[in-house]
């Protein structure tokens, strides 16, 4: 079968959105010789080394940078048509941005191509979120129920995204549930990485800078650890629209030796730096994630590296019984299960086998792809039949 791939995301951006939509194309490789195409505005990006076989297509379109990504998204719609209908594509798999349901819309009428839809949020929070009006978050979360009304199928990425769409009106059968994964043999690779000696405990967070990663809560909490324990220290890897101010904070509560801004790594070091975290952390905040939850592929990283995890109690990530659960916005709450893991080595070092074994098990990206490709193959094959 030949699939393309698109989504409204700027592929020069080092986030999770551009690596989780490559790993998708490389978990559809993995199970096809056919080709594999993707289709992305801007040609050109280092994060194109992530794929990793000869039979993944990639091709370009328009992509002007002053644009919001959705606008670059909907002025492409016309050659990404002309790619379905040129190509003879049999399964289209798009990630939802603002302007989609305009291409699934198409390709809906103007081909037979089986349309998968790809949702990691409820678009109406996420805007509302954002400040925007209600009439414009409304608009938009209508255009999200059209998106997958008129698809074949939508893959969603947490339970509490399915229930919004069955809510609004979708039947429960068209919405699979299927978390985000991981590229496990990046990980297998640096097995053998060793950690550097330091006089510090190492306490990681990497990701995005945005304030619902919670990140200032982490700082907030370090005053309260270095009352008891001068030898911890915070190590932040990423970039974002926070940064400055959570320097600031960093600033303000006297934290510079024991907090570390490293910056952004490239996507192929992210196994190295994550080999020497002691604990990492995920300690995202209530607001924007508590409604409908979290798939975060900084947690299936963590994992697959082996790491002692923190992470904010949030849908999701409650069910997993492997890491180390606090209430979100709660800095005594992280401070208090930091210095009780740094004080338990054999606790840690249970949580890293159980983290681990866990990964290898549910987050690949090869077993996460076979499980959406025999989905649709198993709704293709009853439309065959009539039923």
């Amino acid at each position: 079968m030949k699939i393309l791939l698109t989504a409204g995301i700027n592929i020069n951006q080092n986030n999770a959105c551009s690596i989780n939509f490559l790993r998708t194309a490389n978990s559809f490789s993995y199970l096809s010789n056919d080709e594999i195409i993707i289709f992305t505005a801007e040609k050109n990006s280092k994060l194109f080394s992530i794929l990793k076989k000869n039979n993944i297509i990639k091709k370009s379109g328009y992509f002007n940078k002053k644009l919001p990504n959705s606008i670059n998204f909907l002025i492409n719609i016309p050659k990404i048509l002309n790619i379905v209908r040129k190509e003879h594509i049999d399964i289209v798999y798009i990630r939802y941005n603002l302007m989609s349901f305009f291409l699934v819309f198409f390709i809906r009428f103007f081909s037979n191509t089986f349309i998968v839809t790809e949702h990691h949020g409820w678009v109406e929070d996420e805007l509302k979120s954002n400040k925007k009006s209600k009439l414009v978050s409304f608009l938009f979360k209508k255009l999200q129920i059209l998106d997958v009304k008129m698809a074949h199928l939508a893959r969603v990425v947490v339970d509490g995204i399915k229930e919004k769409f069955v809510n609004n009106g979708i039947r429960q059968e068209k919405i699979v549930v299927f978390q985000n994964g991981t590229d496990i043999a990046s990980f297998e690779d640096k097995k053998n990485f060793k950690k550097i000696k330091s006089d510090y405990y190492k306490i990681g967070f990497i990701g995005n800078l945005a304030a619902w990663q919670g990140v200032h809560i982490a700082l907030m909490a370090m005053p309260i650890i270095l009352k008891h324990r001068k030898d911890i220290k915070l190590i932040i890897i990423g970039d974002g629209p926070e940064k400055k101010n959570l320097e600031q904070l960093s600033h303000s509560l006297n934290l510079k030796n024991n907090v570390d801004f490293c910056g952004e790594v490239s996507f192929q070091d992210v196994p190295l730096v994550l080999s020497d975290f002691d604990i990492a952390i995920a300690p995202f905040t209530s607001e924007r994630n508590k409604k409908i939850g979290l798939s975060p592929i900084k947690i299936r990283d963590y994992a697959a590296s082996g790491l002692a995890i923190i992470s904010s109690d949030i849908k999701g990530i409650s069910d997993y019984d492997w890491l180390i659960k606090v209430q979100p916005d709660d800095p005594e709450a992280l401070a208090k299960n930091i210095l009780h893991l740094v004080e338990n080595e054999p606790l840690r070092k249970s949580l890293q086998e159980k983290s681990k074994n866990y990964a290898f098990e549910h987050f690949d990206v090869k077993i996460i792809g076979a499980a959406i490709m025999a989905e649709i193959t198993k709704i293709k094959n009853k439309q065959l039949s009539g039923k």
